[in-house]
């Protein structure tokens, strides 16, 4: 499957701004080609992030994910991230 051609599916509160949706999933299939060329495919996926400006801190995100038996990328966008340390959760 080509990274270009998969669905994407937006979670229902984590939709981007409807008039940025078209750039963003321009940029996060360049991502995907660039970053997940490796991938056999979308359920071999756990999680993506594709971070949208270079404010890897504050700048919005967008979490991908598959859910099983769906070959399509399952997406949330973020505007600001708030990001927790793993020591603590």
């Amino acid at each position: 499957m080509s990274w270009e051609s998969a669905p994407i599916i937006w979670d229902e509160d984590g939709e981007p701004p409807a008039g940025l949706r078209t750039a963003i999933e321009a940029k996060m299939r360049k991502n995907f080609t660039d970053e997940l060329c490796d991938l056999g495919s979308v359920q071999d996926l756990l999680f993506h992030l594709v971070f949208l400006s270079e404010d890897m801190d504050e700048g919005p995100t967008v979490i991908v994910y598959h859910k099983e038996g769906s070959e399509a990328f399952h997406c949330q966008y973020i505007a600001t991230p708030e990001w927790v340390k793993v020591g603590e959760i």
